[in-house]
């Protein structure tokens, strides 16, 4: 479970002026949460508040605005004065559980916008969730959808693959192995149907229309996504909206933005514990994560294809699907009634789901058991996908994404949830069909041979120079360049870039490798230790650029 502290309270509405004298004191009782934090319950003219001592020092104003809004209205200076004398002197008498988040908390699974138990593991309950937002009340009937998702998602393998993706994240974090955040793109032209994947993942948690979203936002951004998507799925759509703009910088803040994902870990603020969020994200992408990351470090490129799996769209000729459903004579007309069935029916799977996990879970036999089960299934996959002895743990670790969606296909259709035919080998193929990422023979290890290795890369862009022929570019076509090939008295061959695509291009080890060129005499430098001034465009006699002498083949 995510550990955090000092988050507020949300029950209770705003309170009205009491009606007794404000005279009288309000009864506190100090309480220690299972992190060792000290919470206040405060009664006062019949109603009953909770709030965390660190909230009241860091914030008072805030801390009492904060009871009002759970019925506990406090507003004289003598009886604010009383609770926080409690709060510094009081000895903690209660344990509470503290709810931060939604998703598991022990055999119980709380659901994102809906009231927690009055008491969890025995003690009275905390809902310290930060406004969370609810997937909304299930709509239409699950019998309806289990039936129209039979007709439009069997024998269909990514359909099958993204209806068990959506229910992997569901499962207890029982077995070490599946409690990594396992990441999928989608990518494949526009109109193959990758957001109707999207919206039929999400109908079986809820609204396909609150739960999909969008690519446009920031590292920091997506912390709020990720808790509201604990125990549950995250689903991105169009990771070009995330990418415009252009440049090498949007490659590295989206490595940023892929690594933030599969470790859920939120940024830690001031004397706050960072919270860790368990969830599987799906995307969907007209670019393949490879090929954007394409100039990066190889050991970082590979270490993003290690967590994210990238899923080619086209099953076939009618895109997502590999044949036509019955009662469709198009694959528009398919994806139509996706869509219709997405939106008309949703959020019955996933309270089916849970409420079988919570049967099993809610005594020590039924735990064990599920354990057992899972363990099981996770290694029939192994098997089943050559990954049983497999010596690369980095294909091991990629084949487990996939077996957290083989084991919850499993379940549920046992359970009656996934009304389809062979989940298993329908997923199996998915895993197939995967783009591996690229592996190259050997990674670059000096600085000229990562230079060399994003020549390389980037070859077909770069602007060549050596026969005399400038372009007229302004500062941001020329910011916007990935760099330069010229050569020096007509003979050695000299990439050249600007500072901005170099720090892009190298990150925090560019300022060493340029260090490292010069010792090595590939650094040719007029202008300051480092940089050199060089014609690269007609309308300006030169610019200051980085310029690495490079070996010609």
């Amino acid at each position: 479970m995510p550990t955090r502290s000092n988050k507020q309270v949300v029950i209770g509405s705003p309170a009205s002026a009491p009606s007794a004298s404000e005279g009288s004191r309000p009864s506190v009782v100090k309480c220690l949460d299972q992190h060792g934090q000290s919470w206040l319950r405060v009664s006062y003219h019949g109603g009953t508040a909770t709030g965390s001592v660190a909230d009241l020092l860091a914030n008072e104003s805030g801390f009492f605005a904060h009871l009002n809004r759970q019925g506990v209205l406090i507003v004289t200076l003598s009886a604010r004065n009383h609770v926080k004398a409690e709060a510094e002197r009081a000895l903690a008498t209660d344990q509470v559980y503290v709810v931060e988040t939604s998703g598991w908390q022990g055999p119980h699974f709380i659901r994102a916008g809906e009231p927690i138990p009055a008491k969890l593991f025995g003690v009275s309950a905390i809902d310290a969730r930060s406004n969370p937002k609810s997937s909304g009340a299930p709509r239409g009937s699950f019998d309806t959808w289990k039936s129209e998702v039979r007709r439009l998602a069997n024998e269909q393998a990514l359909p099958t693959f993204v209806l068990a993706c959506a229910l992997g994240p569901l499962l207890p974090r029982l077995v070490p192995e599946l409690d990594d955040n396992p990441g999928f793109e989608l990518f494949g032209d526009t109109t193959l149907g990758k957001s109707v994947l999207l919206k039929l993942g999400a109908s079986v948690h809820g609204s396909p229309s609150d739960l999909v979203r969008h690519w446009n936002t920031t590292v920091n951004g997506l912390e709020r996504p990720m808790a509201e998507a604990n125990d549950s799925v995250l689903l991105l759509d169009e990771i070009s909206e995330y990418l415009e703009g252009g440049g090498p910088d949007r490659r590295h803040t989206l490595a940023r933005a892929m690594f933030k994902l599969a470790h859920g870990i939120e940024k830690e603020r001031h004397d706050r514990p960072a919270a860790r969020y368990r969830f599987a994200f799906l995307s969907s992408t007209n670019v393949a994560l490879a090929d954007v990351m394409c100039g990066l470090p190889p050991a970082e490129a590979e270490a993003i294809g290690v967590r994210v799996a990238t899923i080619p769209a086209a099953a076939s000729r009618y895109g997502v699907f590999d044949r036509l459903p019955p009662g469709c004579s198009t694959s528009k007309a398919a994806a139509d009634e996706v869509v219709r069935v997405a939106t008309e029916h949703h959020g019955h799977a996933a309270r089916a789901f849970t409420a079988e996990l919570e049967r099993r879970l809610a005594t020590p036999i039924g735990r064990a058991l599920l354990k057992r089960r899972m363990v099981r299934n996770l290694n029939t996959f192994r098997c089943r996908a050559g990954l049983a002895s497999a010596e690369d743990k980095a294909a091991a670790r990629a084949g487990d994404k996939f077996a957290l969606a083989y084991v919850a296909a499993h379940f549920a259709r046992r359970w009656g949830i996934l009304p389809l035919d062979h989940v298993g080998s329908r997923i199996l193929e998915v895993y197939r069909r995967q783009a591996a990422p690229p592996k190259p023979a050997s990674a670059p290890r000096t600085a000229a041979e990562q230079v060399q290795h994003y020549v390389t890369r980037w070859r077909p862009k770069l602007v060549d120079l050596r026969e005399g022929a400038f372009p007229d570019l302004d500062k941001a076509a020329l910011d916007a360049a990935p760099g330069f090939l010229a050569s020096r008295h007509g003979n050695s061959l000299y990439l050249m870039l600007r500072k901005a695509q170099w720090d892009a291009a190298f990150g925090d080890a560019g300022l060493v490798m340029l260090r490292e060129l010069k010792a090595a005499g590939r650094l040719w430098t007029n202008a300051g230790p480092l940089q050199c001034q060089a014609k690269l465009r007609a309308n300006m006699p030169k610019d200051r650029v980085y310029a690495v002498r490079l070996d010609q083949t």
